[in-house]
């Protein structure tokens, strides 16, 4: 991984990165969760962490893997980097979170998705977790369409 920086701390951002490839395991169909944690400015481009792990059950859509991966990220890398940045820049960081799925994105944003009820029991995650924390003023949720 490099890295570079250039602008001031009040300028950065961070960007979080996560997708998932659905039954991408051939032997048990589960499917993988990435994450890419960077800071970003306009002259700054610093990797700060990043993983990828096999899910913990079958997922039975690409929208239900992506889930999975983007709680992964959020639970793994955009809530420790909260204070550690509010103790570092001494004020709240812009995390911007970047997803390819429009259907992932359009149940997080909702709150609400009925036919993922089972998540909670399989998967061990909360929509609802979710949705409160991209409604933080600091957490940008966007559809990224080149990952």
């Amino acid at each position: 991984m490099i890295g570079w920086v250039g602008d001031d701390l009040s300028s950065l951002t961070i960007d979080i990165y996560a997708d998932a490839d659905f039954a991408g395991c051939e032997a048990s169909l589960r499917s993988t969760s990435g994450a890419h944690m960077v800071i970003q400015g306009k002259h700054t481009r610093f990797p700060v962490a990043g993983a990828s792990k096999r899910q913990g059950c079958v997922s039975h859509s690409t929208p239900e893997a992506e889930i999975i991966a983007a709680d992964f990220a959020l639970r793994t890398m955009g809530v420790p980097v909260v204070d550690l940045w509010t103790s570092v820049a001494g004020k709240e960081p812009r995390i911007i979170f970047h997803d390819d799925n429009q259907a992932m994105i359009a149940v997080v944003r909702s709150g609400k998705n009925p036919t993922m009820r089972h998540l909670e029991r399989s998967h061990g995650i909360s929509i609802v977790w979710m949705h409160e924390m991209f409604l933080l003023s600091y957490i940008i949720l966007i559809y990224e369409n080149h990952i």
